[in-house]
């Protein structure tokens, strides 16, 4: 009797967190305009990269389903809105395996030059079961936060801004209360803004009052 042994990568699921050396897995961008051409999950981890925190968003794509190539426009346009904002990134996986397309064919079945892809089955092998998900949503630090079975729009942008305000570090807008009292009051600005002008920072303070 011979016993083979074969060892099967992990597949992610909802809540699992990506290991750190998967996020340090390197891929060739074979199309789109990127930074480098090498391209890895730790680059959108703050973490790891400088403190650039972002949710990432990944299309599972493969040109093994025919239906794939006919809605590779609207994955493209999908990308395209959530790479708009500041703290989301997003970019497509592609896997031929019966060589029906290069990558550069594969990106110019929509707008020529984008979205951002890299040729591997290696990702599938991390998020899919028997060929689902087809996307992954990643939050800030790496955890799977969602895995669409299919492309919905306004389901991926709502759960992407679900990943978003859970995320301190992916908003430049702060906050702060300061609680006062009524008479004089000594009050320090504990961070920096545009502006600190009183009106501006007590809109409904009075004129001549605040120094």
């Amino acid at each position: 009797m011979i016993l083979i042994s074969a060892a099967f990568s992990q597949v992610y699921d909802i809540g699992d967190q990506v290991t750190l050396e998967d996020q340090m897995t390197e891929f060739e961008v074979c199309y789109g305009d990127y930074p480098s051409e090498n391209l890895k999950l730790a680059d959108f981890n703050g973490e790891l990269n400088g403190g650039n925190y972002a949710v990432t968003f990944i299309a599972l794509q493969s040109g093994t389903w025919d239906g794939w190539a006919g809605i590779a426009p609207q994955v493209e346009e999908v990308i395209l809105e959530l790479s708009e904002h500041e703290f989301v990134q997003a970019f497509s996986t592609v896997y031929f395996p019966t060589g029906a397309f290069t990558c550069e064919e594969w990106g110019e079945l929509g707008e020529s030059g984008v979205p951002v892809l890299i040729e591997t089955f290696t990702m599938y092998s991390w998020f899919m079961y028997d060929g689902f998900p087809e996307f992954v949503i990643l939050d800030h630090n790496m955890t799977v936060f969602d895995k669409p079975p299919e492309l919905d729009p306004a389901y991926i942008n709502e759960r992407i801004q679900d990943a978003l305000d859970n995320c301190n570090q992916c908003n430049t807008s702060w906050s702060v209360q300061i609680n006062y009292n009524e008479g004089w009051n000594l009050v320090g600005l504990p961070v920096g803004v545009e502006d600190a002008s009183y009106n501006i920072l007590f809109p409904e303070s009075i004129e001549g009052t605040l120094y």
